[in-house]
């Protein structure tokens, strides 16, 4: 890592403090908390109520008896296996069958049980007539549930996380790929991804990026116990490379529109994607070209597309939204798929090993969307995609197109943006540079608060 004299940063040092307290505005837009509930830390031994004689409250360790006046009380704790069921895991432990109909009853009110998956942690607290007074089912970290008795039946509710949230700064230089070099700074997969995307539509992260490129990013980060159990929203980022240097911010506005923005102002967000895959595809084999030697044929003739190389199955996703005016076989092009975009822009997507779900003609496809999957159709020496763009009827190089952005920042907010990009990008080196002996260079603040994050957001408890 290249380290840096604070000294350097002297000058951005005057508006950290405006930094910091827009970052704090930042994280303060989290949901709070929701009417609180008794709950139970998976660290700790599980407590529970017995409503139905006192409000004395007791600890379990699992797989144990527990005598609280005159009843007597077992918890069992156990995790999903592969094909099995929360009714069968439960009937397995002696639990009457009466209680787990109930339970289930009532637990699918807030949870699909066709969403249990191996590995998945129940705890239930059972009477001496083995039936369940008080049921946790836990998903990871975020996803708690619990189902309790309240005299003659059950409650359930989601469980609220503590959790602590910090602002961290990372900043790396790219030896193989960004992804590689985001691992080695630290980053998850979540953020990585979250990253790329926001630079979809200007930086192709497996053509334009080049040895020593940097990267740089201040996002939220929140915590459990020590652990990092999520990430937030990317608040400000940067790729300095040789193809591409591009400064992406989040800015919200008065009324509730958010987006990602350069520092004049101008969305990052574009009608087309630069490239038709999000991720995994390895290099570009045939460019745009009026005289290639074909590799079958052995004739020069145009090759009017990109040829993307990549393992076969690899998804490929519509870089604009469209109709599908083609969805079949097509010649050498083998299984293939042409979409109409409006504004005389035709793209097409050639060899897939089988289209997307959805994909037929006429059928309206969303940017991003799945419509294919790489393959070997057609007349191909291995799995790749033939991708081509077609402007007015001609064909145009689409690694060169220059394509319309999204709407800027509206000029009555414009002041209040340039002082939020001023501020958040002073952070960005503010923080980086306040620990320059840290390999990589990361920075944590102090924790600022303590937090509550609603475990699951309320669409996932559809069924």
């Amino acid at each position: 890592m290249i380290k840096r004299k604070f000294s350097q940063f002297i000058p951005v040092a005057v508006i950290s403090g405006i930094a910091i307290f827009l970052i704090l505005r930042f994280l303060d837009n989290y949901p709070q908390k929701a009417p609180s509930h008794e709950t139970h830390s998976p660290q700790e031994a599980t407590e529970f109520r017995d409503t139905t004689s006192s409000d004395e409250y007791f600890s379990l360790n699992d797989s144990t008896v527990s005598v609280v006046g005159e009843f007597e009380y077992t918890t069992i704790c156990d995790t999903v296996k592969k094909g099995e069921s929360i009714y069968y895991l439960l009937l397995d432990h002696g639990i009457d069958n009466n209680s787990i109909h109930e339970l289930v009853s009532e637990f699918d009110k807030i949870f699909n049980v066709k969403r249990s998956f191996p590995g998945d942690i129940c705890t239930a607290i059972c009477d001496s007539l083995n039936s369940i007074r008080w049921f946790e089912y836990r998903r990871g970290d975020r996803e708690i549930y619990v189902v309790e008795r309240k005299g003659d039946s059950f409650t359930s509710y989601r469980k609220e996380i503590e959790c602590i949230r910090v602002a961290r700064a990372v900043e790396g230089e790219i030896k193989t790929s960004l992804y590689e070099a985001m691992v080695d700074c630290g980053l998850g997969g979540e953020i990585i991804f979250a990253y790329a995307d926001i630079f979809a539509w200007d930086v192709d992260f497996y053509v334009d990026v080049r040895v020593n490129d940097r990267f740089r990013l201040l996002f939220e980060e929140c915590s459990l116990d020590g652990r990092v159990i999520e990430y937030g929203r990317i608040l400000a980022a940067e790729y300095l490379g040789e193809e591409a240097n591009v400064t992406a911010v989040l800015f919200e506005d008065s009324t509730g529109h958010g987006d990602y923005y350069d520092r004049a102002g101008q969305s990052l967000r574009k009608t087309f994607l630069k490239s038709p895959f999000k991720y995994g595809y390895k290099r570009i084999s045939s460019g745009f070209s009026w005289s290639r030697l074909h590799p079958i044929r052995k004739v020069r003739r145009p090759h009017l597309g990109i040829d993307y190389v990549a393992p076969s199955g690899t998804p490929v996703i519509a870089i604009a939204e469209g109709i599908v005016e083609f969805a079949g076989r097509e010649g050498g092009f083998g299984k293939y798929v042409k979409i109409k975009h409006g504004g005389g822009i035709h793209t097409t997507y050639g060899h897939l090993s089988r289209y997307g779900r959805g994909v037929r003609k006429g059928a309206r496809v969303k940017q991003g969307q799945v419509i294919g999957y790489v393959g070997a159709t057609g007349l191909a020496t291995g799995p790749h995609l033939d991708y081509r763009f077609i402007k007015n009827g001609r064909y145009v190089n689409p690694l060169r197109v220059k394509v319309p952005a999204a709407a800027p920042v509206k000029e009555a907010f414009m002041d209040e943006f340039h002082l939020m990009a001023q501020g958040l990008t002073a952070a960005l080196d503010f923080l980086l540079a306040s620990d320059v002996e840290s390999s990589p260079d990361t920075v944590l603040f102090e924790p600022m608060e303590e937090v509550t994050v609603s475990s699951i957001p309320e669409s996932s408890h559809s069924k």
